[in-house]
C-alpha cells in the first residue's frame, strides 16, 4: 500500500490545547507533522468540522486551523482524531522542522551517552522538559 501522508509524522510528546468546543478534552497527543495532528479526545466530533488546535513551539504558541480528517471510536466517549492545518502561519513550518531536529539531535545524543534505545516520544518529553524556551 502506498503512503499517501506527505509530512513525516512524529510521534512528539507536545501539550495540546483545544481551541473549539468541538474537541473536548483532549487527552494524548498521538502523533504530528508539518500537514496535521492526531490525537485521542473525549466526545465525539465529525469529519469536516473545522477546529482549532493550539500547538506550543520554540517558546511561541501557534494557532492552527484544522479540518477533521478521521475519527475512530476507541471505547465509550474516547476517539482517535486526525486533523489537516490549513491556513498555517508562515513560521509554523521552519520553526517545526528546527525543533524536529533539535529533538532528533537530543535524542541521538541520549541513546550514544547513555547506551540504550530512547523513543522519540521519550526525548521529545525529555528535551521540552530539560531545554530553555528560545529567545526568539
Amino acid at each position: 500500500m502506498r503512503e499517501r501522508r506527505k509530512w513525516k509524522r512524529y510521534t512528539a510528546a507536545y501539550p495540546v490545547e483545544k481551541g473549539e468546543k468541538h474537541v473536548n478534552n483532549p487527552i494524548d497527543m498521538l502523533d504530528v507533522s508539518k500537514g496535521g495532528i492526531a490525537f485521542t479526545a473525549m466526545g465525539e466530533v465529525c469529519e469536516n468540522d473545522k477546529i482549532n488546535i493550539h500547538l506550543f513551539l520554540k517558546n511561541k504558541m501557534f494557532y492552527l486551523k484544522a479540518v477533521i480528517v478521521y475519527v475512530r471510536r476507541l471505547k465509550e466517549d474516547i476517539y482517535n482524531i486526525g486533523a489537516k492545518f490549513f491556513n498555517v502561519p508562515e513560521d509554523f513550518h521552519q520553526t517545526f522542522e528546527k525543533e524536529i531536529e533539535e529533538i532528533t539531535q537530543f535524542r541521538r545524543e541520549c541513546n550514544l551517552y547513555n547506551h540504550k534505545s530512547l523513543s522519540f516520544r521519550k526525548a521529545s518529553t525529555e528535551y521540552l522538559k530539560n531545554t530553555p524556551p528560545s529567545k526568539t
